[in-house]
């Protein structure tokens, strides 16, 4: 059957693509999943990755709740403390060490609301230990929990890094929404915008 493609950028910045039969009425919706790796790239030998022991992760978990729990570690050293534990710096914490981190900030997020510096600090890190939000088994139970967070908003609204924390954290976690939860953002923000 012959068709022509059409195109339309929505107002959340997605491309909605369709296939019109120029025969009859008839319209498809075109839909392409980006995030799966392509058969190709699966093939592909892996780079070997960092790795971080049981213990080290157990110990940067104790870490997080000590920090945000207890009360026992100042947010200002735990970026560190972590970095120390694990072995590595942030930006090379393997995937499922940074998942484990995750659950546990989100166990924590009570926390965040004793001061503006642990919300901060919170914020930062999660948001760090959730990016980019998808990828890895049960990031959509993590995000859906993140949404939660979103519900109750910042604790400390009138505290500047707070508030940049919050948009930091809610732009790292964006690809893990889906497309209702991206318009519902979308339209809570708008007004601002």
């Amino acid at each position: 059957m012959p068709v022509r493609l059409g195109a339309h950028l929505t107002e959340v910045g997605t491309l909605e693509i369709w296939a019109e039969s120029k025969v009859s009425d008839h319209r498809w919706r075109l839909q392409f999943e980006l995030r799966k790796p392509a058969a190709a790239e699966a093939e592909k030998p892996a780079r070997p990755g960092a790795v971080v022991s049981e213990e080290a992760l157990r110990s940067a978990e104790e870490l997080v709740r000590r920090t945000f729990l207890d009360g026992r570690l100042a947010p200002e050293e735990l970026p560190a403390r972590l970095e120390q534990t694990l072995g590595l710096g942030r930006l090379a914490w393997p995937l499922g060490a940074i998942r484990r981190l995750a659950d546990r900030f989100l166990e924590a997020a009570e926390g965040r609301r004793k001061s503006p510096a642990l919300e901060a600090r919170w914020l930062n890190l999660c948001g760090l230990c959730l990016r980019p939000g998808f990828g890895y088994p049960g990031d959509d139970f993590r995000i859906e929990q993140a949404r939660r967070i979103f519900a109750a908003g910042l604790q400390f609204p009138n505290q500047v890094q707070c508030e940049i924390e919050w948009w930091i954290f809610w732009g790292r976690v964006a690809g893990g929404l889906n497309r209702n939860q991206q318009i519902d953002l979308f339209q809570r923000l708008s007004s601002t915008l």
